[in-house]
């Protein structure tokens, strides 16, 4: 088991799994299940243009109604039901396109030109992981940042000088 707190990264569990000699034996025929980018392609590039991200350079398809940052060899046998498959990065509704938490997470330090940066410990921090609002105007309309230390740490909101808190409700403390 490899914990968040203890090392950089999201966290991550395996196993080893051992068959029985007398299991029957079949083949697995390995699939695909996302789908690539089609006409929300261009609406993709520039959301994720606008937070320093350069899309062309990452394998990134769809699944659904959600676009995933994809491993370039990542593929499923047949029949196996997938919970995440890659980082969710955009959410696709109807013609429009928004960016979702796993943007926040992988940008890295100062990528971003639309961040608002405080201090690891002061109150906009604390109240932004709690979900609260934060009562400050940003210096950038749409989608952004929110920092700590200069450490990306999730979306915020701006529209008329107002922040709205995008930190996803089941991270919140």
């Amino acid at each position: 088991r490899l914990f968040p707190h203890t090392f950089s990264g999201e966290g991550h569990f395996a196993c080893l799994l051992k068959k029985n000699e007398d299991s029957p034996r079949f083949t697995l025929r390995p699939f695909d299940p996302f789908s690539p980018l089609k006409t929300e392609k261009k609406d993709v590039y520039g959301l994720l243009g606008e937070f320093g991200i350069d899309a062309a350079t990452l394998n990134l398809k769809r699944y659904g109604d959600t676009v995933y940052i994809v491993s370039d060899n990542f593929s499923v046998p047949q029949g196996v039901r997938i919970v995440r498959g890659g980082l969710p990065v955009v959410k696709i509704t109807g013609k429009r396109v928004e960016p979702l938490h796993g943007v926040a997470t992988f940008l890295k330090k100062g990528q971003c030109k639309k961040t608002i940066d405080f201090p690891c410990e002061s109150e906009e921090i604390i109240k932004y992981v709690k979900g609260e609002p934060l009562g400050i105007s940003a210096p950038f309309k749409g989608y952004g940042v929110i920092a700590a230390d200069g450490y990306p740490l999730g979306l915020v909101k701006s529209s008329d000088g107002v922040i709205k808190n995008r930190y996803p409700k089941g991270l919140r403390r």
